[in-house]
């Protein structure tokens, strides 16, 4: 997980409780709730990115799997 992700993972847990709280209402839970999937989301494609980039390093020096 990204710090990105860490941090807005950490913003939607306070949210939760703000909501629960009635401090807040539903449409404010649900852009926490998106914008943390949406950290998440990314850092995963990251992740992918890199493994992919790893592979093609290891194809082109003649390694295979």
């Amino acid at each position: 997980m990204t710090e990105r992700a860490a941090l807005l993972q950490q913003a939607l847990t306070w949210v939760r409780q703000a909501f629960v709280a009635g401090q807040f209402d539903l449409p404010r839970l649900l852009r926490a709730m998106a914008d943390a999937s949406q950290a998440e989301a990314q850092a995963e494609q990251a992740r992918i990115e890199a493994a992919r980039a790893v592979s093609r390093w290891n194809q082109a020096l003649g390694h295979h799997p």
